[in-house]
């Protein structure tokens, strides 16, 4: 490190000049990663836009701050916009979460280099040292800041999506569905980051205020949710319409010959018809399948060796219990005891309406029930 000395007492704090200075660089950097995460989104696709992609890259390039806006404006419509059916917030955002990181470990590696090299330069590199590590707060503020405006521009995006375009397949629904999921899990790693860069004594509540973080990621799931709730009172209304309304024994089912003798024959259909429709074959998974299932402490410290956290582990191998949406606890749900759980008295609402428990005949439609009622219940398990 070049150690810089004071020559006169009159002269201006060299110290807080430099540190200003790195301060002033790394957010400068922080402010174009949102840019470049919409261009170069993690695990891009190819793009019908690619001219204007090109475009907005090399005037990125300039270093023009003055078009920075409007080059974040154009892309963010590109991704979001015309682009929509590709659903490339998830992968924008794992993108941003991946260079925001990289920003503040500049910070930090240099906080690190003026810390040691105290002896050579006591002067100047023991106050250097404590400015930078007090402009940790600052500088993750700002990198918050960013990664908000990133949730922020999507939003009004979030509405416009058809995700029931086609009625007999429900992938991009799903798809969408896994992408939050896995925009959540992502913002609560970035979060774990900034709690071990900031210090342990500092308290991040960014997810309870009025407009940060957790505030539009909902405002994302309300306008999910609500197009999910309209599907399915659609749905349900037109199969309604068109059904016979005739009461049908449940041993006429197709796929289920026999009488069900027992409460566990229901149950065990039931469970197979809605199983089949809980299927989930996302590309999005990955994205939090990164290096912080390997560790949560002290990430600064250890990324020399490991690497950046949010890098996609190679293994493709997910563990069920922790990579899945489906976290029904399926082994309550069969179970025959009298319990209070969730699963239990879900499976107890769901007989109680669709069937008698003398002449095992339905109280609704049986196809109204086994083609769309479950269909919807599987559903709103996935959202669960």
């Amino acid at each position: 490190m070049i150690c810089i000395r004071h020559e006169k007492e009159d002269e201006p704090n060299v110290e807080v000049s430099w540190v200003e200075y790195i301060n002033s660089c790394l957010k400068t950097e922080a402010n174009k990663c949102l840019a470049r995460a919409l261009l170069d989104p993690t695990n891009g696709k190819d793009s019908d836009y690619d001219k204007d992609l090109v475009r907005l890259a090399y005037t990125l390039r300039q270093g023009d701050d003055f078009n920075l806006e409007s080059v974040i404006s154009e892309l963010t419509t590109i991704r979001y916009d015309f682009e929509s059916a590709k659903n490339y917030f998830p992968l924008v955002f794992h993108r941003l979460c991946f260079l925001l990181t990289n920003v503040l470990l500049c910070h930090y590696f240099l906080a690190q280099m003026h810390g040691s090299d105290q002896q050579n330069c006591q002067e100047v590199s023991k106050e250097a040292h404590a400015l930078l590590l007090e402009s940790r707060m600052s500088l993750w503020s700002h990198c918050e800041e960013i990664l908000v405006s990133c949730v922020e521009a999507y939003v009004k995006f979030a509405l416009k999506k058809n995700l029931f375009h086609d009625k007999s397949d429900d992938t991009a629904w799903k798809d969408d569905l896994e992408g939050l999921h896995a925009v959540l899990r992502l913002s609560n790693q970035f979060y774990i980051l900034g709690r071990d860069f900031v210090g342990e004594k500092v308290e991040l509540e960014p997810f309870m205020d009025k407009g940060s973080l957790r505030d539009n990621l909902c405002s994302i799931f309300r306008k999910h949710l609500r197009l999910l709730h309209v599907e399915i009172m659609n749905s349900m209304g037109i199969m309604l319409s068109k059904d016979s309304l005739q009461l049908v024994p449940l041993e006429s089912l197709e796929d289920r010959p026999g009488l069900f003798h027992s409460e566990i024959d229901f149950k065990a259909y039931l469970l197979k018809l809605i199983k089949s429709k809980l299927a989930i074959n996302s590309s999005y998974k990955n994205l939090w399948h990164n290096n912080f299932l390997t560790s949560q402490d002290n990430w600064f410290s250890e990324m020399l060796k490991l690497g950046n956290p949010f890098v996609m582990l190679k293994s493709t191998k997910m563990d069920n219990d922790y990579f899945t949406l489906q976290s029904f606890e399926w082994t309550n749900f069969e179970s025959t005891e009298d319990d209070s759980s969730t699963e239990t008295n879900i499976f107890k609402l769901i007989s109680s309406v669709v069937k008698d428990s003398i002449t095992q005949e339905s109280r609704i439609a049986i196809d109204s029930v086994f083609k769309g009622y479950t269909k919807c219940l599987a559903r709103i398990i996935l959202v669960m």
